[in-house]
């Protein structure tokens, strides 16, 4: 079986502390409080209204949701403001506990990025080396640590690196995965989707030509602009 390696239990355990260590010292600031007040509605009404009935949540001159219907929010995917309401049902309406789903997202991507390098490129150094650099780049560790979008869509840029580096051509479960990862994309920011989906096919075709199957191209293509793009826009 799979041999444990202490390497990455040390990098883990270093990210997680630099990751969660006083998540809680700073008050949420300006994006952080409007998806915290979205996330408090969410726990009322199970949907994202901008108004909670006294208050209205806007930074966008209240172009951010249509008041007939409901001040429902659509200026951005909800992931994030799900994710924070999970925090705040877990641990309450704190900012600890709303941005720990986020900081665990961001602890999980260390680990999919060792994964990533040893299963594709078969050198555990180099994949230590990989999730170290990542344990201990400070820009990622501050985004890491708010409550928005930016540690889970680092997660799902990853899940569908990997599965692209997988059998996806002629096994099932890779094309699923990339399609579920191209999906929660979507949903956690359109334009990480956006910039990294089309640039994603263009660096993939000139490294990995020989990893193209156009027919299941298409149909993930299809797919996901079905379930995901095309309700999304609208």
């Amino acid at each position: 079986g799979p041999r444990l390696d202490w390497g990455l239990v040390a990098v883990l355990v270093l990210a997680a502390f630099l990751l969660l260590y006083n998540l809680g010292q700073r008050p949420f600031w300006q994006d952080e409080a409007e998806t915290a007040c979205l996330a408090k509605n969410v726990l009322v009404t199970g949907l994202p209204y901008a108004s909670d009935g006294v208050n209205v949540v806007s930074q966008e001159e209240e172009r951010e949701f249509d008041k007939v219907g409901g001040y429902l929010w659509r200026w951005s995917p909800w992931i994030q403001i799900y994710m924070q309401a999970a925090g705040f049902a877990v641990g309450g309406l704190t900012p600890a506990a709303g941005r720990l789903p986020f900081a665990l997202a961001a602890l999980l991507a260390v680990f999919w990025t060792y994964r990533l390098v040893a299963r594709h490129f078969g050198v555990r150094s180099l994949a230590l080396i990989a999730a170290t650099l990542l344990t201990l780049c400070v820009p990622y560790l501050l985004i890491g640590r708010q409550a928005r979008y930016y540690a889970p869509g680092t997660l799902f840029v990853l899940w569908t690196l990997d599965a692209f580096l997988s059998d996806w051509q002629r096994r099932t479960l890779p094309l699923v995965a990339m399609f579920c990862g191209m999906v929660l994309l979507f949903h956690a920011n359109y334009l990480l989707f956006l910039s990294f989906a089309p640039t994603a096919l263009v660096a993939a075709w000139l490294v990995y030509p020989e990893k193209f199957h156009w027919r299941r191209l298409a149909l993930l293509t299809g797919a996901t602009l079905a379930v995901a793009v095309i309700p999304g826009v609208l």
